[in-house]
């Protein structure tokens, strides 16, 4: 596998994490002041990681199936973490599932704008509108940011 193919499908893998965690996140937090929010970044980190295979299939890249696998099932794992909260659902966990999407987003971000950066010596990337997709992808990085801040400041204000 090269290079290009390694890296695209980590990030491949990582962007299936996101989609997961924001769908995982907008479930648990749908009734909260974060649940409209986590909608739409759960339709924006699907749109970026569609966009993701375009580019990979633009650049005769495979999607490694074993690899969004590993992705999907790690998430789920993921869920296990116990929160201080066995019947219910924790504060904590709130917490903890933004501060996974926060960094999820910091590296599909990085991915986004490494894309960018390899269209000027890869015509087949031309047209994927990679600026306005990193702009949101900012946007949406630092709205995350306050909704993590938020869901700390709930959970953590009492012992």
């Amino acid at each position: 596998m090269s290079r290009r193919a390694i890296y695209l499908n980590d990030h491949l893998m990582t962007a299936t994490v996101a989609v997961e965690l924001a769908g995982r996140a907008h479930g648990a937090m749908s009734d909260g002041p974060a649940g409209p929010w986590l909608a739409a970044a759960q339709r924006e980190l699907t749109a970026e990681r569609d966009l993701l295979l375009d580019a990979m299939g633009r650049l005769g890249v495979r999607p490694d199936r074993v690899k969004q696998a590993a992705g999907w099932l790690g998430e789920k794992a993921g869920r296990l973490k116990l929160n201080g909260g066995l019947r219910h659902r924790s504060p904590v966990s709130d917490i903890v599932e933004l501060e996974g999407l926060l960094l999820l987003s910091e590296h599909n971000l990085a991915a986004l704008r490494t894309l960018r950066d390899l269209t000027a010596h890869e015509p087949a990337l031309h047209g994927l509108e990679l600026d306005a997709v990193i702009e949101r992808a900012a946007a949406r990085r630092e709205t995350l940011e306050e909704q993590r801040v938020a869901a700390a400041a709930r959970a953590l204000s009492t012992p």
